[in-house]
């Protein structure tokens, strides 16, 4: 892992948990944090479509089990 990256975990609903490497920049964290610290925040991605309760995500980099998109409940989006 490189100074500018980060790894994130992403829980979902129903237990599932994704893991993946972003560049810093893509991170908002929920307070001031070091680099070296475990935190709470939220991963910039790129909304493809919103459908019913769902939404198509592209995150900035592909998970670590599988490619960048995944389908998401709506409520976990937030905008910027």
């Amino acid at each position: 892992m490189f100074k500018s990256e980060r790894m994130v975990s992403v829980e979902l609903p129903g237990g599932r948990e994704i893991t993946t490497l972003v560049d810093r920049h893509q991170v908002i964290p929920d307070r001031e944090v070091s680099p070296t610290e475990e935190y709470k925040g939220q991963v910039k991605v790129t909304v493809v479509q919103v459908k019913n309760n769902s939404a198509i995500i592209d995150l900035p980099k592909p998970v670590l089990t599988q490619g960048t998109r995944l389908v998401v409940p709506r409520e976990i989006i937030k905008t910027t």
